[in-house]
C-alpha cells in the first residue's frame, strides 16, 4: 500500500483549523466536477490551474496560474506558498454526507513529468474513506497525505453525516518533494480490510441489482453495484464494472451501457482485464 499511499508529513492541528476556518468565511462557489465517476455531492473549488478560471477541472501538464478564489484566501495563499512544491493544480474538494467518487485512476496522458497527488484533510472523520481494491483508508486530519493516482484505482466515500473537505495538490517531483516521500509511513489505525465477496454475497446483490433494474431504474442499479467497491473484496479478476456488465449481460438489455460500461472498464481496468473478462465470457 504505502507506494500508493502514505502520510508524507505531520501538520499542526491550529495550522489546519486555521485553514478551514478561512475556507468558512469565504464565499466559495463549489461546482461539480468528474460527474461520470461520483453519485452526486462530490464537488470542487480550483485555487491554481492552468487558465486561472474558477470553474476549470482539467488536469494539464503547465504551469498554473491563480484564481481569484486564492485571492480572497490570503492565509490559504501564504501556506501554499510556503510548502515549497512545483503545483501543477490546487483545489479544495467537498464530499458531501453519502456521496461516492466511483473507483477510477488518474493523470491519464500525463506522462511528461513524475507527479503525484498530495491531500491535506481539513474537516473529516472516520467514515469518510478512501478506498482501494481491498481495504479502506481514514486519510486523518494532522497529515500530508501522498496518493498515486495513476497507478492507484480508488474511490472515495462519505458514510457520515458532514462532508468532508480536503485540500488537494498535484504536484511535480521536486527535491522537496522527494525528501519527503523518502520518509513517507502509513499509521496502521488508518488501514481497514473489507471483507471477500463470497459467492453467496454476490448472487444476493446481483438478484437485488436485477430487481432495480426490472422497475426501470438503471441508474440505481448501476449506483448499488458500484457501491460494492467500498463494502467488498471482489475475487481476483472481478470488479464492480464487471458486475455492472454481467447484469446488463446477462438480462440481455441496453447495448449502449454495455459499451459503456466495457469502455470504462478497459480505462480503468486496463485492456488486458476486459480481453481476459471476453475469454472467460466465451468458454462459459
Amino acid at each position: 500500500m504505502l507506494n500508493y499511499v502514505s502520510q508524507l508529513m505531520k501538520i499542526n492541528h491550529i495550522l489546519i483549523d486555521s485553514l478551514y476556518d478561512e475556507i468558512q468565511n469565504t464565499e466559495i462557489n463549489w461546482f461539480d466536477s468528474f460527474s461520470d465517476y461520483q453519485s452526486g455531492g462530490w464537488q470542487i473549488a480550483s485555487l491554481y490551474n492552468a487558465t486561472g478560471e474558477e470553474t476549470y477541472d482539467v488536469s494539464q501538464e503547465s504551469e498554473v496560474k491563480p484564481t481569484s478564489l486564492i485571492n480572497k484566501m490570503p492565509h490559504m495563499k501564504a501556506f501554499l506558498d510556503s510548502m515549497e512544491l512545483d503545483y501543477m493544480m490546487a483545489r479544495l474538494s467537498r464530499s458531501k454526507p453519502n456521496s461516492y467518487l466511483y473507483e477510477h485512476i488518474d493523470y491519464k496522458g500525463l506522462d511528461k513529468y513524475e507527479k503525484l497527488r498530495l491531500h491535506i484533510p481539513l474537516h473529516t472523520h472516520p467514515q469518510a474513506l478512501m478506498s482501494f481494491t481491498n481495504v479502506n483508508i481514514y486519510l486523518k486530519k494532522g497529515f500530508l497525505w501522498k496518493l498515486d493516482p495513476k497507478e492507484a484505482i480508488h474511490g472515495v466515500c462519505n458514510h457520515g453525516e458532514e462532508p468532508r473537505i480536503h485540500l488537494l495538490l498535484d504536484c511535480y517531483m521536486n527535491p522537496t518533494l522527494r525528501s519527503l516521500v523518502d520518509n513517507q509511513w502509513l499509521d496502521q489505525d488508518t488501514i481497514a480490510e473489507v471483507p471477500e465477496l463470497t459467492p453467496e454475497k454476490l448472487k444476493s446483490i446481483i438478484a437485488q441489482a436485477k430487481r432495480i433494474l426490472v422497475h426501470g431504474k438503471p441508474e440505481e442499479a448501476e449506483h448499488f453495484l458500484l457501491t460494492t467497491f467500498y463494502i467488498f473484496r471482489h475475487p481476483q479478476g472481478r470488479s464492480s464494472y464487471d458486475l455492472i456488465l454481467d447484469l446488463y449481460e446477462t438480462s440481455h438489455l441496453n447495448q449502449d451501457r454495455i459499451d459503456y460500461w466495457s469502455d470504462r472498464l478497459k480505462e480503468v481496468y486496463g485492456e488486458s482485464h476486459f480481453q481476459k473478462r471476453k475469454k472467460s465470457h466465451l468458454h462459459k
